[in-house]
């Protein structure tokens, strides 16, 4: 089963199948780039905006430093944390996608 990052890279190449060209794309590491930006800029450090999406802060802090992917639902709740709607965070999550892959 695909990742929603491994869906979205599918998406955005036009590819049903994505294999990165070296080590230089992760889903991953995007997401938490993006997800540390959305958060720094809101000025919510990492503690509060895991509580706020009532994630654990070892798994939140995994998310935010690009190590781990979240799931359909920690998306969900990182944005409800964020207060914007989910399709906000995946079109954001899209483009900076498509940007690293650019």
């Amino acid at each position: 089963m695909a990742s929603i990052g491994q869906a979205l890279v599918a998406a955005a190449t036009g590819k049903e199948t994505f294999e990165p060209e070296g080590a230089s794309l992760n889903a991953a590491q995007v997401f938490g780039s993006m997800l540390r930006k959305l958060r720094t800029s809101a000025r919510i450090e990492s503690e509060e905006l895991a509580a706020r999406a009532s994630i654990e802060i070892s798994r939140f802090q995994e998310i935010d430093s690009g190590l781990s992917e979240p799931n359909l639902v920690e998306v969900f709740c990182i944005a409800r944390a964020l207060d914007i709607p989910p399709s906000d965070l995946m079109k954001q999550f899209e483009d900076a996608l498509s940007a690293s892959i650019s």
